[in-house]
């Protein structure tokens, strides 16, 4: 039963909801009432089919809501994952998350978790993205990458930074954050030596193309994140670190610096310690 909980948490605790919606909804209105009779016939049927056992429905749902939020309780440590995204950050950059704030934002660790759905306005703009389409040409349980903490805690704007990801489908998995699942068991660097071309609002579309490609992403994401500022910068080098906890993808630890070789080459290897404490901390074995 546990286990059933832990891999269909989001189902147990929706469904115990609507139970006990559905099990308030009998209690509000009178079966037999004018009110009623206006209801579709199909939903006659199984108000009165359900009717008597109403106290049980409601009962086994509050029952199986109650189970949920004990068993599902948070047990990460973040205190300790963000000492371990600080260490991260300024053994990367040899600098403390403390220097000065424009510097601090050339250099950014991220950390992203995947989720298998996210609500509509967490949803990345582009130009599939309607109001009666919000999820565009993605399907909303396909899955997605979204940022959870930042090493220095600036800058972190969860709908501009989130990334589809459909692990089913590799071609479709967006951003170094999505891209660096599909990697199990080690790091990626994009470009794996030296940096990216330097690209800016003003550059010409072929630049900003090469850019997206290089950074598993497309050319209107670019042109998203440049916006209208003609002096704006995009990442010169990124890497990312998938994410394990308790031997499930849980995320992935992204590194991005405005310097051709602020991301050390060989992630894995330069911070196997440190992505270990993470894991661990998120688990909450520490």
């Amino acid at each position: 039963m546990i286990g059933l909980l832990l891999k269909y948490k989001r189902w147990f605790t929706g469904g115990s909801l609507l139970g006990m919606n559905a099990a308030g909804f009998l209690l509000s209105v009178e079966l037999g009432g004018d009110k009623f009779k206006n209801f579709p016939a199909v939903l006659k049927e199984i108000a009165n089919l359900v009717e008597p056992f109403w106290f049980y429905i409601w009962l086994g749902s509050i029952t199986v809501w109650v189970a949920a939020k004990l068993l599902l309780r948070e047990k990460a440590n973040w205190q300790l994952v963000e000492f371990f995204l600080e260490r991260a950050y300024s053994r990367a950059y040899q600098e403390s998350v403390n220097s000065c704030a424009l510097r601090r934002n050339h250099n950014q660790v991220t950390l992203f978790k995947y989720k298998k759905f996210i609500w509509p306005w967490n949803v990345p703009k582009d130009t599939t993205v309607k109001w009666y389409k919000p999820y565009g040409n993605k399907q909303p349980w396909g899955g997605w990458v979204v940022p959870i903490k930042r090493a220095n805690g600036d800058g972190l704007n969860v709908r501009s930074a989130t990334f589809y990801c459909p692990l089913d489908d590799e071609e479709l998995v967006e951003g170094v954050a999505g891209n660096a699942l599909l990697f199990l068991g080690e790091s990626l660097r994009t470009p794996p030596e030296g940096g990216l071309k330097a690209v800016t609002s003003a550059s010409p579309d072929s630049s900003k193309m090469e850019y997206a490609l290089t950074t598993f992403t497309s050319l209107e994401r670019v042109n998203s994140m440049l916006g209208k500022q003609s002096g704006r910068m995009l990442p010169l080098s990124m890497g990312a670190i998938p994410i394990f906890v308790n031997g499930r993808i849980w995320g992935s630890l992204v590194f991005d610096s405005r310097s051709r070789d602020g991301v050390p080459t060989q992630l894995h290897e330069v911070f196997s310690t440190t992505v270990n404490g993470i894991q661990r901390a998120l688990g909450g074995e520490l």
